[in-house]
């Protein structure tokens, strides 16, 4: 799938960068938006950025963007919590 992005000519002109940078800019702002929705795994993230996981943590780290879903950690440590207070009984 591609995605088009229509720039006007002055905007291009203001930004004053090569087309390729541009593309490069968006595709990590998409990327990153859905990695901070949590539809990418940061493997995924990465593999589309062709990036290493590490320099995938490093960049959404940069941009404020929570890798975990606390929501999913308190479920996850509650879980673990009830099955080891069933198993010491």
């Amino acid at each position: 799938m591609n995605i088009t992005i229509d720039m006007p000519d002055e905007l291009a002109y203001t930004i004053n960068e090569p087309q390729q940078s541009l593309m490069q800019k968006a595709k990590q702002a998409f990327v990153m938006t859905l990695l901070a929705e949590h539809k990418l795994s940061i493997s995924q993230a990465a593999h589309w950025l062709e990036l290493s996981v590490y320099d995938t943590m490093k960049l959404a780290g940069q941009q404020h963007i929570d890798l975990i879903n606390v929501d999913d950690l308190a479920d996850e440590l509650a879980q673990a919590i009830t099955q080891r207070t069933v198993q010491c009984h």
